[in-house]
């Protein structure tokens, strides 16, 4: 009996040091890892470099899924621009670093604006108005040129909860959770080479949001009234991007997207609605959403033009 019971441990110890072994060597690990912040709730823990479901995962010194860079700025050529999120901007799953909307964005502005630029990843996964608002608090905005946020109508509703936060990496997941993600990844390649036409565009899809938590919206409203105000002292080329969710490009309108779309324009800050732009680009095959909201490497990749595009109106605008 103890002879067996030696002979299954040593081989749940071999299978277990194998699982790791081959999980550092295919890179497989939950990352990026999460800290928690007495003011901002959580952030990524700063200086972390791996690989999750292939894809190469970076975080600077500022909890910022971006290159390195200084906090103040190196040269008056430098142009700054922080991009402010959460989930939807950080990608935390399946999108490697160089498919970063803000990567792209990074690589594109410096090449048509030959001049040297720094785009900070400034999200994580399940931030709203106050995170944004205690990470501008702590850390300020970088020298920044111009401040962009990509929002969600979900995002209003969505305060910090500072609950008690489990050890990271945990040791079952950091071994299962990796290896899904993997095979999820490597699915979703199979399923864009054997496409060969654009699916037609799917019906509309009778769809509702229930109606806010006042409470709820209106401490939502306020600390991204703080927040805005805060990035207009830093600089007045301020601007807001409403990402929608795949229902709202099949009608439904989240009542969140449309309570900060008004403080916005309140406050006179651009606000840009891009669902049309969605619709095309899934009328055109090109699947800009993972799940309901969450977007795809082409999905980034459209929604690096459109931030580009206000980068540019806002540097117009200046001039």
């Amino acid at each position: 009996m103890m002879r067996a019971l030696g002979w299954f441990v040593a081989l749940l110890v071999a299978l277990v040091s194998g699982a790791v072994a081959m999980r550092d060597w295919l890179g497989l690990r939950l990352a990026p890892v999460r800290v928690p912040h007495p003011t901002i709730e959580y952030l990524y823990a700063p200086n972390q470099e791996s690989v999750r479901a292939g894809a190469p995962i970076r975080v600077n010194a500022y909890g910022m899924r971006s290159e390195p860079f200084p906090a103040q700025r190196t040269s008056t050529e430098e142009l700054r621009v922080m991009v402010f999120g959460d989930s939807v901007l950080a990608a935390p799953g399946l999108t490697g670093q160089d498919q970063l909307a803000t990567t792209l964005l990074q690589r594109r502005l410096a090449q048509e604006l030959g001049r040297p630029v720094v785009v900070g990843n400034i999200s994580t996964g399940s931030w709203g108005p106050a995170n944004w608002l205690a990470y501008a608090r702590a850390f300020g905005f970088f020298d920044a040129d111009i401040i962009l946020l990509v929002a969600s109508g979900h995002d209003l509703v969505d305060h910090p909860q500072f609950l008690p936060m489990h050890p990271e990496p945990r040791p079952v997941p950091d071994l299962l959770v990796p290896l899904a993600e993997f095979a999820s990844r490597q699915r979703l390649r199979v399923i864009d080479a054997l496409a060969s036409d654009p699916p037609a565009p799917s019906s509309a899809v009778a769809h509702s949001y229930p109606p806010l938590d006042p409470d709820l919206m209106r401490r939502g409203l306020d600390d991204l009234r703080a927040f805005l105000a805060l990035a207009l002292n830093q600089t007045a080329r301020v601007r807001v991007l409403l990402h929608p969710e795949q229902p709202e490009l099949q009608g439904a309108l989240h009542p969140g997207r449309l309570q900060i779309a008004a403080l916005a324009e309140q406050m006179a800050i651009p606000v840009l609605l891009p669902d049309e732009r969605y619709r095309a680009a899934a009328a055109a095959g090109e699947g800009p959403f993972l799940d309901l909201i969450h977007p795809s490497d082409a999905g980034h990749r459209l929604l690096a033009g459109l931030l580009r595009e206000e980068v540019v109106e806002a540097l117009a605008g200046s001039q």
